[in-house]
C-alpha cells in the first residue's frame, strides 16, 4: 500500500512538473493565447493576450467570450471559431476586429473539449501592404504617363499655338471669349499631365541638404493670402530639426497640395497648423493639421489612389503626387483623422538622408 501511495505521489509530482513546464512554454509565447471550453468560457489566458476595452485576464476568465464581446457575433472570428469547435479542425484566418479595429491573424485548434486560440496583431503589416499597393499603383501610372504624355502634348501644343494666333486676328475678335476658354482648358489639361508625370518614381531627383523649415517659411506668404481670402487662419510651429536631402521644388509642391487640401476641408474661422519636429533618433516629421470634419473610413482607404476625388472639380491627383514625392524622398505619409480634424504626417527617415 505504501509503495502504491509512493508511486501515486511520484506520478503526481511528475504531472505537476510537466504541467508547470507546459504553462511556462505557453507563457513564453509572445503572441496572444487563450483557451475556451465547449461552453465558450475562457479557461486560460496568457500574459500577452490583448483584450479591447482595457479588459484583463481576470475580467474574462470563466466568462463566455460572446457575452464579453457581443460585437464579434456573426463576424469571421465567430464563424471560424464555431467551425473549429464543431468540426474539431484547425482554422487559420485574418480578420478586422469590430471591438478595437485592429487586424489579427488567428489560429484556432481543438484541445480537449474546447479550442486553443493564438492571436497575432498584424495591423502594421496590413498598413505596410496597403502602402506598397498604393505606391505600386502610383508608380505604374507614372510610368504610363511618361510613355504617353509626349504624344498627347505635341498635338495639344499645336492646337494651343493656332488658337493663340487666331485670337490675335481682328477678323475673329468676336470669338475671343471662346478662344480664351479653349486656351484656358488646354492649359488646365497640360497642368494635369504635369501632375500625372510627377507621380512616376523612376525619374532622378536633384537632392540637396536643405532646411525644411526654410522651405516652409518661403511659402508662408502664399498660404497667408489663401487663408485671408477664405477667412481662415494659419499657425506655424517649427522646431529645430536637422537638414535633410530634399528637392526644393518637390517639397514645395507637397506642402502646397497638403495645405490646400487642409483649407478646403475647413469652414471659415478655422485654423490650419503646419509643424515640424524630431521623432525618436532618426525621424523628422512634417505635420499639416486641419480643423475639418475628418475623413470617412471608406474615403480614407482610397486616399492617394490616382483619379479618386471627393471634390466636384478635382482631378484626384493631388494626394497621389504627395505620396509619390514622399516615396522619392524615402519618406512615408501617415494620416490621423477624427471629428475634430485631420493631420497628415510626412515622416522623413533622417538616417536615409545623411550623405
Amino acid at each position: 500500500m505504501d509503495q502504491l501511495e509512493s508511486i501515486v505521489e511520484e506520478r503526481t509530482r511528475e504531472l505537476a512538473a510537466a504541467n508547470e513546464k507546459v504553462t511556462s512554454v505557453i507563457e513564453c509565447i509572445t503572441d496572444g493565447f487563450f483557451i475556451l471550453n465547449n461552453k465558450w468560457e475562457f479557461t486560460y489566458v496568457n500574459k500577452y493576450q490583448y483584450f479591447p476595452q482595457r479588459k484583463t485576464a481576470k475580467d474574462v476568465l470563466g466568462k463566455n467570450i460572446w457575452n464579453v464581446f457581443p460585437s464579434e457575433i456573426d463576424t469571421v472570428m465567430y464563424k471560424e471559431f464555431h467551425r473549429a469547435m464543431s468540426e474539431r479542425t484547425t482554422v487559420h484566418f485574418e480578420f478586422l476586429s469590430t471591438a478595437d479595429e485592429y487586424w489579427h491573424e488567428v489560429i484556432a485548434y481543438p484541445y480537449d473539449d474546447g479550442i486553443c486560440c493564438i492571436f497575432k496583431n498584424i495591423t502594421e503589416k496590413k498598413k505596410y501592404e496597403q502602402e506598397l499597393k498604393r505606391l505600386s499603383n502610383i508608380d505604374l501610372i507614372g510610368q504610363m504617363a511618361a510613355g504617353i504624355s509626349h504624344e498627347i502634348r505635341n498635338p495639344m501644343t499645336t492646337v494651343l499655338g493656332f488658337l493663340q494666333l487666331l485670337k490675335e486676328e481682328n477678323t475673329y475678335e468676336k470669338h475671343n471669349k471662346y478662344f480664351y476658354l479653349m486656351i484656358e482648358e488646354l492649359n488646365r489639361a497640360n497642368s494635369i499631365i504635369t501632375e500625372f508625370l510627377s507621380m512616376g518614381n523612376t525619374r532622378k531627383l536633384d537632392l540637396q541638404m536643405l532646411d525644411l523649415n526654410s522651405i516652409i517659411r518661403d511659402i508662408i506668404p502664399l498660404i497667408k493670402i489663401d487663408t485671408y481670402n477664405q477667412n481662415k487662419y494659419i499657425q506655424v510651429d517649427t522646431n529645430d530639426i536637422p537638414e535633410l536631402l530634399l528637392n526644393r521644388n518637390e517639397i514645395r509642391q507637397l506642402l502646397m497640395n497638403l495645405y490646400r487640401n487642409g483649407l478646403e476641408a475647413m469652414n471659415t474661422g478655422k485654423v490650419l497648423t503646419i509643424s515640424t519636429y524630431k521623432e525618436g533618433q532618426n525621424c523628422v516629421v512634417l505635420a499639416v493639421r486641419d480643423q475639418g470634419k475628418g475623413i470617412r473610413p471608406e474615403v480614407l482607404e482610397k486616399l492617394g489612389t490616382p483619379f479618386y476625388t471627393t471634390k466636384d472639380n478635382g482631378t484626384g491627383l493631388g494626394l497621389g503626387v504627395c505620396y509619390a514625392i514622399a516615396a522619392r524622398h524615402n519618406a512615408k505619409i501617415e494620416i490621423q483623422t477624427g471629428s475634430e480634424g485631420t493631420t497628415f504626417f510626412v515622416k522623413f527617415n533622417y538616417e536615409n538622408n545623411k550623405k
